[in-house]
């Protein structure tokens, strides 16, 4: 902190991003906190499953807490305990304003819960929120089809094509329904070009969040969503290659 090695970098507040991860220990149960599974065989295995945070703002990823799951529930489930004990760590360091989190964990409970604690939150938007994806459809869709990007990234090579993410957002769903938490919610659209020039959307991605739209511009909340996937990208894959054939013992040994 003192060398500001943990400072945000290309953006004007901290990100934690929040996530699961699985790590298959075989057909031996090695700890109290795995939960059997199935492979399409239907040969039963076990998962040993933790909730990683990693501070994703920083230059370096910094992971600063992680959690096992326990057996009974689930990533959305686990998540309260885990942002309680997050926030009573670092709460007086400032290291983050805004904890962002895929739709697994996407419950108006677990908004709340963030929003509450004074902190912003950014999740992802899926099926587990059918009224709420629908209603964020009926407004986005025909928005990023009839008007242009709030924001655009610049052409990358992707999986051997150029893509793009084009993000837009509202604020026509603030305080909808329960959700009196809700300021905004987000569309990035990833978009492949050919090698005539051609586009294709490959997918659309939906987020809701309590920040205030004054608080990042459209750049800044384009560049939130993509830090997320550091937890994986910069951290997950980063330790599971050098762990490999050794998950099981780690595992045991909690």
């Amino acid at each position: 902190m003192r060398r500001k090695a943990l400072k945000p970098v290309g953006l004007p507040i901290g990100i934690v991003a929040v996530d699961g991860k699985s790590v298959w220990t075989g057909d031996e149960k090695v700890n109290d906190f795995c939960q059997r599974s199935h492979k399409e065989s239907g040969m039963p295995y076990w998962n040993f499953r933790v909730l990683r945070a990693v501070l994703v703002s920083a230059a370096a990823p910094v992971c600063l807490d992680q959690a096992p799951i326990p057996a009974e529930t689930n990533d959305m489930g686990a998540f309260p305990d885990f942002f309680l004990s997050l926030r009573r760590e670092y709460s007086r360091s400032q290291l983050f304003e805004v904890v962002t989190m895929d739709a697994g964990f996407c419950s108006e409970q677990n908004a709340r819960l963030v929003d509450e604690a004074g902190y912003g939150y950014v999740m992802g938007l899926k099926g587990n929120q059918p009224e709420l994806l629908a209603e964020a459809q009926r407004i986005l869709m025909p928005l990023a089809d009839e008007t242009p990007p709030h924001a655009v990234s610049s052409w990358e090579r992707e999986g051997g094509r150029a893509v793009q993410r084009r993000f837009w957002r509202t604020r026509e769903m603030a305080a909808w329904q329960d959700w009196s938490h809700l300021r905004q919610v987000w569309l990035v659209r990833k978009v492949a070009r050919g090698q005539k020039g051609e586009e294709t959307v490959v997918e659309d991605r939906l987020f809701v969040t309590n920040l205030p739209v004054g608080r990042l511009d459209p750049a800044q909340c384009l560049t939130v969503v993509r830090r997320h996937w550091r937890v994986e990208n910069d951290c997950y894959n980063t330790l599971s290659h050098p762990l490999a054939g050794r998950h099981r013992l780690l595992a045991s040994k909690g």
